[in-house]
Order: C-alpha cells, then sequence, then structure tokens
C-alpha cells in the first residue's frame, strides 16, 4: 500500500510537470502569435502599398486627360478672341462688372 505522502510527492511532481508542459505550450502560442501577426501586418502594408501606388497611376492618368483639355479649350479661346475681339471685349467686361456687382453687395 502506498503512504500518503508517496501521493503527496507524487502528486506535486505531476503539476509541476503540467506547469511545465502548460509554460512551454504557451510559450509556443506567444512565439506563433507573434509571428502570424508580424505577417498580417507585412501584408496590409503591402496592400496599402499597392493601392497607393494604384491610386498614384489613376492620378497621373486623370492629370494628364485634364491638362490636355485645359491645353485645348485655351487654344479654343484663343481661337474666338482672335475672330471676334470686340465681342471678347464685351463678355469680359461684363463678367467684370459682374464680379463688381457681387462682391459690393456685401
Amino acid at each position: 500500500m502506498r503512504k500518503l505522502s508517496d501521493l503527496a510527492a507524487t502528486s506535486r511532481a505531476d503539476i509541476e510537470q503540467e506547469i511545465d508542459t502548460l509554460t512551454r505550450a504557451l510559450e509556443q502560442l506567444r512565439k506563433r502569435a507573434g509571428h502570424d501577426s508580424h505577417e498580417g501586418f507585412s501584408r496590409l502594408r503591402d496592400r496599402a502599398g499597392r493601392l497607393l501606388h494604384d491610386s498614384l497611376d489613376g492620378w497621373e492618368d486623370t492629370y494628364g486627360e485634364l491638362s490636355r483639355t485645359s491645353r485645348e479649350l485655351s487654344r479654343a479661346a484663343s481661337e474666338r478672341v482672335r475672330e471676334r475681339p470686340v465681342t471678347s471685349v464685351a463678355i469680359g467686361l461684363g463678367v467684370v462688372a459682374l464680379i463688381g456687382w457681387l462682391v459690393s453687395r456685401r
């Protein structure tokens, strides 16, 4: 028959072994969680970089189109002024008068 003190010693050793096993398992879990979060952060950073690159590419296209359109409008306005200088001056004076009237109302 086993003595009560033997059972206590065995139980204590079992408990200590179980605590060590749990400590190792928690340490592995912590390392894995840190690694997984680092990978997740890297994926997020890469995705943000791709989105920024794509948006900049879109901006360059839009800027090019706006630049082209403004040059075309400028040429068209210059042609109209050369074709009808008196009308162009009258329109310019009308715009200045309208702006002056709107500003003086305040």
